[in-house]
């Protein structure tokens, strides 16, 4: 756990902190040193002197304004020097089949347009920018390679029907979106990959589209108050030592896969409707999350895979957390309410559960077997069986809260050790339901009548 929080500070510290400088402007550097050159604006109309985006383009200066009249251009684009290109009015902005928007070290902004584009913008060095622009494709959008190809999006809309990925940045390219909306009803929204890639969103709204968000080899992403809805699949999966840092976000059904990559999430909700809103797979996938809200959704971590909860409410699901393979867990000041089952345990699980309650009707609020498990001021209140503990689990109850009115405190089945220390249980009678072969030692309870 301690080298998950580790590898995440660095996360947040380090790999961000350029990004997050950058957030402090509301446009990129380059563009503004061109900009101080003070190069004469170029205005197209239909019907001036120059009639097309492709003569303006050929005629403006490096760091020229291009302001179109109201209108719609249908143009086969070329960059050559670094320019600035503008809506006056209701323009619409149709690439043709053939265009090669092309970034090799430009600057390059469009502030109030429509856009169609049957091509993809690629940038390869230097920093494309969005602003208050409405873009449609039918392929990939936007393709950045490279660790000096920086893409932003501000207060733009983004709508494909794409079977490709909508957005595509890698080979330590990086991207930044904010107050956007983003869809794709062919396929996925971003694959991110290669270290150090990077993207950094604020306020966004994803989907709906068939896929989330794609992360691997080492790629970081930080968001906040952002919202994905109506996706097929996961929100977010990330690999291969990728890494995820989400503030306030917002999640609908299936939120988080991490297999070999790190998450911290602060504040997040997580809706759904039965499955696992969160899914942790194999050594090195770790999470963090603090404050959080899992409703009618899980946690599933597996394979000696790492989870930290803090603050948490998880409600409304048959199974909240599933800890299996090794996995290892740390509950802290949460709140379980759920139908069924809070927490599930078993082949090899290790569990630590400090400050917890535990609420419901089902048949066993937490259920261990085959790993060790550790109970510290926990409160069950009202559930059928608080604590069932089966084959060869291994658990320490200590400071605990038994408050069933009717349900049974304690099950062991045949295998199962358990220690009890300075607990509070009701009638002895009631609270232990034992097997002759199972393992039982107290010291200082109290068994209420």
């Amino acid at each position: 756990m301690n080298g998950a929080r580790a590898t995440l500070a660095a996360l947040t510290q380090q790999r961000l902190r350029a990004l997050s400088e950058a957030w402090q402007r509301r446009e990129p550097s380059a563009l503004l040193a061109e900009r101080k050159q003070r190069a004469p604006d170029v205005f197209v109309e239909p019907s001036g002197p120059v009639s097309s985006l492709r003569d303006a383009l050929r005629l403006a200066p490096s760091g020229a304004l291009i302001r179109l009249a109201e209108g719609v251009y249908r143009e086969r684009l070329r960059f050559e020097r670094p320019v600035s290109i503008e809506g006056v009015g209701a323009v619409r902005l149709e690439l043709e089949p053939g265009s090669k928007p092309n970034l090799e070290g430009l600057a390059v902004s469009l502030r109030g347009l429509e856009i169609s584009t049957s091509v993809p913008w690629n940038v390869s060095a230097g920093v494309l920018l969005f602003e208050d622009c409405r873009l449609e494709a039918s392929s990939t959008m936007v393709v950045a390679r490279g660790s000096d190809a920086r893409v932003e999006f501000w207060g733009c809309g983004l709508f494909a029907a794409a079977r490709a990925e909508l957005l595509e940045v890698s080979g330590g390219a990086s991207l930044l979106m904010a107050d956007c909306e983003a869809q794709n009803s062919g396929g996925g929204l971003l694959q991110l990959s290669a270290a150090p890639s990077r993207a950094m969103l604020r306020r966004c709204q994803f989907g709906p589209a068939r896929r989330g968000f794609s992360l691997n080899s080492g790629a970081d992403l930080q968001a906040s108050s952002c919202t994905w809805r109506q996706l097929d699949e996961q929100a977010l999966t990330l690999s291969s030592l990728s890494q995820v840092l989400l503030r306030d976000c917002d999640f609908e059904r299936s939120a988080l896969l991490l297999e070999e990559a790190a998450a911290i999430i602060d504040r997040c909700r997580i809706l759904g409707d039965g499955d696992f809103g969160v899914t942790l797979r194999a050594r090195g996938a770790s999470l963090e999350a603090e404050a959080c809200e899992l409703r009618g959704v899980g946690l599933s971590v597996l394979e000696r895979a790492q989870a930290q909860l803090r603050g948490c409410r998880l409600s409304d699901s048959e199974l909240a957390v599933s800890a299996d393979l090794g996995a290892l867990l740390e509950l802290r000041d949460c709140v379980f309410e759920c139908n069924q089952r809070s927490l599930l345990a078993q082949r090899k699980a290790e569990l630590q559960v400090v400050a917890c309650r535990f609420v419901g009707e089902g048949r066993a609020a937490v259920e261990l077997s085959d790993g060790r498990s550790r109970f510290e001021a926990c409160v069950w209140t009202d559930t059928e069986t608080a604590l069932r503990a089966l084959a060869r689990a291994r658990v320490l109850v200590e400071g605990c809260s038994f408050e069933n009115s009717d349900g049974v405190a304690l099950e062991l089945g045949s295998g199962a050790q358990l220690q009890l220390r300075h607990s509070r249980l009701g009638p002895r009678a009631r609270s232990l339901c034992l097997d002759p072969k199972a393992k039982f030692k107290e010291e200082a309870n109290r068994f209420e009548e």
